[in-house]
């Protein structure tokens, strides 16, 4: 029997970003938050959450991988193929209703963003520089502005 890693409660706190073909079919999801921790998002080792054994947590902001979770799952690191599927995915233009002027990098910001700061807001028009102008506005809270530049993942990340 395998072990269920993921509570229904873990479930809620995430929002799928997509899937992507590369030897498998893998589910991206922006994570909730967890104190103390910078903004990442998981990259899980199967196309159904019940079926995942691994995850890799990827910070958004920087190359590299994040430490631990609640979710209790083991950790795995991407070989350079899943790096780059995970690139190619995150360029393409997003398919989701409202979104199609969006990558898939934007999305998972604004999904991120909706469920770690504000669910009700739309975040479409919260750049760097908007951050900038309205500082006070999402004070002690984490917002990925829409025009976050993807870091380096795809020649870096193997590497971590």
């Amino acid at each position: 029997m395998q072990k269920r890693y993921m509570s229904e409660e873990d479930i809620e706190h995430e929002v799928m970003i997509g899937t992507i073909e590369a030897y498998e079919l893998y589910l991206i999801r922006a994570d909730k938050i967890l104190e103390g921790k910078e903004p990442y998002f998981k990259f899980y080792d199967s196309d159904e959450l019940e079926a995942s054994e691994h995850v890799a947590r990827i910070s958004f902001t920087r190359v590299g991988y994040i430490e631990g979770g609640e979710d209790g799952m083991p950790e795995f690191r991407l070989n350079k193929d899943q790096v780059r599927a995970m690139v190619e995915f995150f360029e393409g233009e997003c398919q989701e209703e409202n979104y199609r002027e969006f990558t898939y990098w934007q999305y998972g910001i604004v999904q991120y963003n909706k469920e770690n700061v504000d669910a009700s807001r739309d975040w479409k028009d919260v750049t760097k520089k908007y951050l900038k102008e309205h500082a006070g506005e999402f004070e002690g809270r984490v917002v990925l502005p829409i025009d976050l530049e993807m870091p380096d993942y795809l020649n870096k990340l193997g590497k971590h």
